[in-house]
């Protein structure tokens, strides 16, 4: 398989070296409309709230737009971030799809990369973690993805890496779009947009529904040592609206999601639907007070509830209920409000400074017998949580000549629950050439507990720790970022990062009390990881262009051993991925068909097996608003896994499907 990866690259390099050395290649009208040129010019916010493209922003930053998910026929947004460097896509026993940047893995929950809708940090408040479900993939203009702590500039949970979801508006979608789609495992899909602008306002409103009966999700061994197959179900409707009428802009989201899980912990008879139902509702107010100063004011509030079927937990009998059958039943609340001003005297100098208050709240954390709705004595806690956070930070832009620039920024934050931070930023970016930049940046971040990782008392599954310190992290990057003819662009980063005080899973020191496989959360020490990430885009001859992209990711922990060498960690960080890779081409041969062959590349971890997975999108408009796209993923079929590294009892959970097809028609008007 390492040779195999290797001949990908061979192959596919000189098509690009040869493009980008050719200047009398030039790139057809065709292809520009795919947006190659949109692409490498188009202006990014999220690394400093300042419009820049990605290549002179101070940041490590990639960018997925909606014509690129599209080619790649993906079906969720998980789906879309995998394509990108540095970053790859797990699932877990408990049902949650984790987004990993970096090697700095996610434990059960999204908690280790802070989500954002426009700005808005979305996320439950129980256990930090984020579902990107809740904005339909058609309300999508872009993705703009930091690699790369960004708690100076956002906060917790921004602590590994930034995804800001960029939806689209009224002026820039101003007709109705539809789009049907079916597939493989029943799959039924159906979507619909409209946008207009006015005078007065500007409106813009996006729904969407996914049916998905699920493959089997084929276990060969449990916790128990049981084999079966799970249903792995996953329904989704989710709905978007935005408006914007002057200088106040107000966006809504709703999402519903149907999840088959594995379970509380990896156990068959633990299997059952995961039901999520989130909102929120954000209102974002901006003006101009003179030349100068900009002020923007935001209030935001978040919703997640949760209702998990656990199966016969622990055991079928237990507390005389012939059914034992547990609901798991969860509900949490943010709100939010932030104050920015942004002083600008001329074009080398502008300072961004704000405030943010946030107060969390999470109900009763209860598991409920199904029968007869008592409570279980194993819920994890049985009272309402509550918390405060206070930040204030600050970010300057200094622009020397034409060719540099700096960044310098800090945070300061007090939780109530966990106490204070204070996190810099700062960097250099500088122009040697017209379109070649060389970025020098160091990054600080943290993340505070949660309430789970706090109160959880679950007997032999979990325990927490009132006492738990914030998790740190630094981060160092060296990349180059360059364009070539106005063409192709290539860019490489080098990076470094250490962490400290990671709240970590071990097993319990007193299993006798709290169970055999129990676990408890602690801080430990921390990780060593460095490696490099490589991103390539380029036309191909007059109507294709291609992406490739190559990461390299090693580690160590800092610690080998606990409580007092009771129990020992491997010094090898063996669940991340050494090497993983992404490539593929956009074929225009015709006005009326586009082929896209695209394949990814994941390397062992731990004792789970390489893959290697090939897709295929052919897209043909029949009309001038009507386009069918016929969609094949895992063409050869492959049987893949993910590490289980947890709990760590078992060693794999079982991958994604085997080959799949689907059909998808768009239609606007």
């Amino acid at each position: 398989m390492n040779k195999f990866l290797v001949l990908i690259i061979v192959l596919f390099l000189p098509f690009a070296t040869a493009a980008a050395q050719d200047g009398t290649e030039e790139f057809s009208d065709d292809t520009d409309e795919m947006g190659l040129e949109s692409i490498l010019e188009m202006k990014i916010v999220t690394a400093t709230q300042k419009e820049q493209t990605a290549a002179e922003a101070p940041a490590i930053i990639s960018v997925l737009t909606a014509e690129q998910i599209q080619e790649l026929g993906i079906t969720t947004l998980y789906e879309a971030l995998d394509y990108l460097p540095g970053i790859l896509v797990t699932e877990t026993f408990f049902g949650y799809t984790m987004v990993n940047m970096r090697g700095m893995l996610q434990t059960n929950y999204n908690n280790k990369v802070l989500l954002l809708i426009n700005g808005h940090p979305m996320r439950e408040t129980i256990n930090g973690s984020f579902h990107l479900e809740i904005v339909p993939i058609q309300a999508i203009e872009r993705i703009e993805v930091i690699r790369g702590p960004g708690s100076a500039l956002y906060g917790t949970n921004a602590f590994a890496g930034v995804i800001n979801i960029i939806t689209k508006t009224g002026p820039n979608q101003e007709k109705f779009t539809a789009q049907f789609g079916a597939g493989s495992f029943e799959t039924m899909e159906a979507a619909a947009t409209y946008g207009q602008k006015t005078e007065r306002l500007d409106y813009f409103v996006a729904l969407s529904t996914r049916n998905d009966k699920g493959y089997l999700f084929n276990v060969e061994k449990d916790e128990k040592n049981l084999a079966g197959d799970i249903d792995y179900e996953n329904d989704i409707t989710n709905a978007w609206a935005s408006l914007t009428f002057k200088n106040l802009t107000i966006s809504a989201a709703y999402f519903d999601q149907k999840k088959e899980k594995f379970g509380i912990t990896p156990v068959i008879s633990y299997s059952g639907p995961s039901n999520y139902q989130g909102a929120f509702l954000d209102a974002l107010w901006q003006h101009q007070l003179n030349d100068e100063f900009n002020l923007k004011a935001r209030l935001r509030y978040d919703t997640i509830d949760r209702e998990f079927l656990l199966g016969d937990f622990p055991y079928p009998g237990f507390m005389d209920h012939e059914d034992a059958d547990t609901l798991m039943i969860a509900k949490g609340k943010l709100f939010g409000s932030e104050i920015q001003l942004d002083y600008s005297p001329h074009s080398r100098f502008s300072l961004l400074s704000g405030v943010v208050y946030e107060h969390y709240n999470s109900d009763p954390y209860l598991f409920k017998f199904k029968d007869d709705k008592t409570v279980h004595p194993f819920s994890p806690y049985y009272n309402s949580q509550n918390a405060n956070d206070l930040s204030i930070f600050s970010q300057g832009l200094i622009f020397f000549a034409e060719k540099s620039h700096f960044v310098l920024g800090f945070r300061y934050n007090n939780n109530s629950d966990s106490g204070t931070s204070i996190v810099p930023r700062a960097g250099v970016v500088y122009n040697i050439l017209n379109n070649t930049f060389i970025k020098a940046l160091y990054a600080e971040a943290y993340r505070s507990p949660d309430f789970f990782e706090k109160n959880v008392e679950t007997y032999n599954v979990l325990y927490g720790k009132k006492d738990l310190k914030p998790e740190r992290v630094k981060s160092f990057d060296l990349a180059l970022d360059t364009t070539i003819r106005q063409k192709t662009n290539f860019n490489m980063d080098l990076f470094y990062l250490t962490t400290d005080e990671l709240v970590t899973r071990v097993p319990t020191s007193d299993p006798d009390t709290t169970g055999e496989n129990s676990a408890e959360y602690i801080n430990l020490g921390g990780q060593n990881i460095w490696g490099v990430e490589v991103a390539l885009i380029t036309p191909v001859g007059k109507k294709a262009r291609l992406f490739f992209n190559y990461s390299l990711c090693q580690g160590e922990n800092k610690e080998t051993e606990i409580d007092e060498g009771d129990q020992e960690i491997e010094k090898d960080l063996v669940f991340i991925a050494e090497h993983t890779a992404n490539a593929g081409v956009s074929w225009k041969p015709a006005a009326w068909l586009s082929i896209s062959p695209n394949f990814q590349y994941v390397s062992e971890r731990g004792e789970v097996d390489p893959y290697f997975l090939a897709h295929l999108v052919v897209m043909m408009p029949l009309h001038k608003n009507i386009a069918v796209s016929l969609i094949g993923r895992n063409l050869t079929d492959e049987d893949y896994s993910y590490p289980e590294y947890v709990r760590q009892v078992i060693d794999e959970i079982p991958g994604g499907p085997g080959r799949s097809f689907f059909v998808r028609a768009h239609i606007s008007f």
